[in-house]
């Protein structure tokens, strides 16, 4: 079932919160949420959609266990590689950004081609935000199969 704009939006604050390492949660803003940065983060690792987050270089800066499984690597091995590498039509385009490759005028939704470890290939619904995450321009990609 697709998130509403509001809810994915929510989930957007409430990932950001999670995973900001340089960036502690202000009490005030975790309090008005009523969850716990700890309580967002398992929140976020048990999810059944897979998360990732990527910087504008298209490098994995956070995947959760779900987008792991997805793409058949642990989630630390996925940390630092270019998220371009799973998905076939994007492998070519070497110096573009992911505001320049997913499209901001499609309802920040499409389908894509992916490719996990070992050559499977597999349609994915991606839907994205950009967000702040440590203190650059990043992307938040939820990753459903």
């Amino acid at each position: 079932m697709p998130l509403s704009r509001e809810r994915a939006l929510l989930c957007a604050q409430k990932i950001r919160e999670a995973t900001a390492v340089s960036n502690p949660v202000e009490p005030k803003t975790a309090a008005s949420f009523g969850v716990s940065r700890i309580a967002a983060l398992r929140m976020l690792e048990s999810s059944p959609i897979g998360v990732v987050i990527v910087s504008q270089a298209w490098q994995v800066l956070y995947a959760n266990q779900r987008s792991s499984r997805l793409l058949g690597l642990r989630s630390h091995s996925l940390k630092g590689m270019d998220f371009k590498a799973f998905c076939p039509a994007w492998r070519s385009r070497l110096h573009q950004t992911p505001r320049e490759l997913l499209p901001s005028g499609n309802g920040h939704e499409g389908e894509y081609l992916l490719c996990r470890i070992g050559g499977e290939e597999f349609w994915a619904r991606i839907t994205w935000e950009e967000i702040q995450h440590a203190n650059q321009d990043a992307y938040l990609l939820w990753v459903q199969d």
